[in-house]
């Protein structure tokens, strides 16, 4: 018989990849736009993409429980 927390391990897995994936694809073009067509990558944007390095060993610790 498989236990509640075995059956929620799945969808955590699941929406952090979801997240992971969402999270780095906005950062990913945000960082392209800021910097190919506006020429201008300021400090918000900086914060943006040090929170988005801070949420990947989230993701992966998070999984690993």
């Amino acid at each position: 018989m498989t236990s509640s927390t075995d059956s929620r391990a799945v969808q955590l897995a699941s929406v952090n990849i979801a997240a992971l994936v969402l999270a780095s694809t906005i950062t990913a073009l945000r960082c392209f736009v800021r910097i190919r067509l506006l020429k201008a990558f300021g400090t918000d944007d900086w914060l943006m993409v040090a929170a988005a390095v801070c949420f990947l060993p989230c993701c992966v610790i998070s999984g690993q429980c």
